[in-house]
């Protein structure tokens, strides 16, 4: 895990100062919001610690996944955050959990296959995706992968596994409406 830390967050003590914890809901894992003044621009993160550092590592790739295939996600890194590794993501600044009409909830689907491909079980539900006008951005992917959100392996206590066999395909095909069959596979050939 140490050896993917981001160049970017290498001194991070010495560089970022806690400004607060989420109010409300702040999802299955201890976190907390960061700031730093650089080329005089305040920059905002928020650092989520998990029990298992790996959690962290999948999160990140999960997120960069999600940017490679030109899905939007927030830009995310790996540091060394007050004697623990974290997670870290920048802020999407004016982000909100509505779109700003219709056309937003369109937008959300064409990642429908990505979602289901990396299991990301959570994305549908309402605080997962945040929007900038009608692009949503998949904000909160630590239950992408092998994890579930709370930190347990997918596959466990009988829940499905990640892994060739894509059952969400179908379990999670509801939490899309009015994707259709041809926007599928429109997505299936940008992402071959």
């Amino acid at each position: 895990v140490l050896n993917a830390i981001s160049d970017e967050y290498k001194n991070f003590d010495d560089e970022w100062r806690e400004i607060g914890a989420p109010q409300g809901k702040t999802g299955s894992n201890e976190n907390a919001f960061f700031e730093r003044q650089r080329d005089g621009k305040r920059e905002r993160v928020i650092c989520k610690f998990y029990s298992m550092p790996r959690q962290a590592v999948n999160e990140h790739f999960f997120c960069t996944l999600y940017r490679e295939l030109g899905i939007p996600a927030p830009e995310t890194g790996i540091g060394h955050v007050k004697g623990r590794i974290a997670f870290i993501s920048k802020l999407i600044e004016g982000a909100k959990v509505e779109p700003r009409d219709s056309e937003g909830l369109k937008m959300k689907n064409k990642g429908t296959l990505a979602d289901m491909l990396f299991s990301n079980w959570d994305i549908p539900k309402h605080d997962n995706l945040l929007y900038v006008g009608n692009t949503p951005y998949r904000v909160d992917n630590g239950g992408a992968g092998y994890f579930r959100a709370r930190g347990k392996i997918k596959g466990e206590n009988g829940s499905d596994a990640f892994d060739e066999k894509v059952v969400e395909l179908k379990t999670m095909l509801n939490s899309y409406p009015g994707i259709t069959e041809d926007e599928m596979k429109e997505q299936m050939t940008v992402m071959l």
